[in-house]
C-alpha cells in the first residue's frame, strides 16, 4: 500500500513537471534566447550591409572595435587617406535608432548617416529638413556638442 502511495506520488510530481503549460513556457524562454542570440550576432552585419550599400562599389570595411562599433572605411580608389565609422544605437521617442559617424584620421566629422529607425516618416522628415545631422560636420569628435 505504501509503496502504492510512493508511485502515485511521484506520477504526481512528473505530471506536475511535464504538464503542457510548463512546456510552452519553457519553449518560450527558449525562444527568446535563441531569437536574443541570433539578433545580437547579425545586428552587426545588417549594419555592414548598410556600410556596403552607401559607399561606393570596392570600399572594403576593416572591424576595429565592438564597443563601440567602429569600421575603417578602406576607399576603392588609391587615395591614401582613411576613415572610420563609427555605429550608435539609442533609443527614440518612436524606438531604436542607429547612426553611424563618419570621421576622417585627424578626427573630424565628415557624414552623418541615419542607418536605421522605427521613428515616425514625419518626424524624420522634420529632421532631414532641418539638417540636424549636418551640425556635427566639420566638428572635432573631441569638441564639445
Amino acid at each position: 500500500m505504501a509503496l502504492q502511495r510512493t508511485n502515485m506520488d511521484r506520477q504526481k510530481r512528473i505530471g506536475r513537471f511535464f504538464d503542457l503549460k510548463t512546456i510552452i513556457q519553457l519553449l518560450a524562454v527558449l525562444t527568446l534566447v535563441a531569437a536574443y542570440f541570433i539578433g545580437f550576432s547579425l545586428g552587426e552585419k545588417n549594419e555592414l550591409v548598410y556600410l556596403q550599400k552607401h559607399y561606393p562599389q570596392g570600399t572594403s570595411f576593416k572591424k576595429v572595435s565592438t564597443n563601440p562599433l567602429l569600421f575603417e572605411v578602406f576607399p576603392s580608389s588609391k587615395n591614401t587617406y582613411h576613415h572610420y565609422v563609427a555605429i550608435e544605437k539609442t533609443h527614440g521617442y518612436g524606438g531604436p535608432v542607429t547612426v553611424g559617424t563618419e570621421v576622417d584620421a585627424s578626427g573630424v566629422v565628415q557624414r552623418v548617416l541615419l542607418i536605421d529607425h522605427k521613428e515616425t516618416p514625419a518626424f524624420i522628415k522634420k529632421i532631414q529638413e532641418h539638417q540636424f545631422f549636418e551640425q556635427f560636420i566639420g566638428k572635432k569628435v573631441s569638441a564639445p556638442l
